[in-house]
């Protein structure tokens, strides 16, 4: 297992996460702005087949999981839950669980750790108790977008302006489950819905080149009526769209990483740097290089 320079962020081959320090949480958890709702653990998982996590006496904090892909279980107490895509658990305090990827169709799965005096006030406005621990998100795209800021602050250290903004990070994304949960517009078809997936594959698979054709076969649409219903949708097409989330994340690469340009390329998809530059070029009106030196030193400061 690879551990970076600070410590408490875990990167292996099939974990991206962060354990901050008990001292860090100790010293920092009876703080004005960190009390009502403190975020200490995040992280994201393709398990494998075999796979158990137990936990017999429980945590000291609320744990919170969401299944992104395949299948697992969840058991509290003598009590079994199936979790498919979407689904989403929370734990409270001092309560024996475990749970498990399904062996046929093994789940990736993201959480988050949290305490505060009004960590079970939110799980009680979402509606989530023992008896009824489970709640489906309806918009994973949401998921994606937090976990990805919240790394990406927590990446400069554990000062305390980090830890702030990742706890906020964390109320956010629990404010957005409850808007979620009592939206009262109609729900959206399953065409719509497909097309939210192919949002969400897109963004998982940044490394990756794919045309409509083998978009649209993702989501079994032919490719005129997926070009059609995505522009609709997002109003952009399919490649456009894709193209912009790999710049947004070139952008952030450039900013926050030492990366060269021909490293930072590979990582949204392009193998050829000159090509990526030019398409940089073409989104931004500026070239990768004089990007990062207009940003960076704004972002610094």
């Amino acid at each position: 297992m690879k551990k970076d320079r600070t410590n408490f962020i875990v990167k292996n081959d099939k974990t991206t996460g962060a354990i901050f320090p008990e001292s860090v949480v100790y010293e920092n958890k009876h703080k004005d702005l960190l009390q009502d709702l403190f975020l200490i653990r995040i992280g994201k998982q393709s398990s494998t087949a075999d796979q158990i996590t137990e936990v017999p006496k429980g945590l000291s904090e609320f744990t919170l999981h969401i299944c992104l892909k395949g299948k697992g279980v969840l058991k509290v107490y003598d009590k079994r839950y199936i979790l498919t895509v979407g689904d989403l658990f929370i734990i409270p305090p001092n309560v024996p669980h475990s749970y498990w990827a399904n062996k046929q169709d093994p789940w990736v799965r993201c959480w988050m750790h949290f305490i505060g005096k009004q960590s079970e006030s939110y799980c009680n406005a979402l509606g989530i108790h023992l008896s009824n621990p489970i709640f489906q998100v309806p918009d994973l795209e949401c998921i994606d977008e937090i976990w990805e800021k919240v790394f990406d602050c927590i990446d400069d250290g554990l000062k305390y302006e980090n830890l702030l903004v990742t706890s906020l990070y964390c109320s956010q994304f629990l404010g957005k489950l409850f808007i979620l949960k009592n939206r009262t517009s109609k729900p959206k078809d399953s065409n719509h819905a497909k097309i939210r997936n192919s949002m969400i594959f897109m963004r998982t698979h940044l490394r990756e080149n794919h045309k409509v054709k083998a978009l649209a076969e993702k989501v079994d649409m032919s490719p005129n009526y997926y070009r059609s219903l995505f522009k609709k949708v997002t109003t952009m097409s399919p490649i456009d769209y894709f193209t912009q989330l790999k710049m947004d994340k070139a952008k952030r690469l450039l900013i926050k990483k030492d990366l060269n340009i021909q490293e930072i390329a590979r990582q949204v998809g392009y193998q050829d740097s000159f090509y990526f530059s030019r398409a940089f070029k073409k989104l931004t009106k500026m070239s990768p290089s004089k990007y990062r030196l207009e940003n960076r030193g704004l972002f610094l400061n």
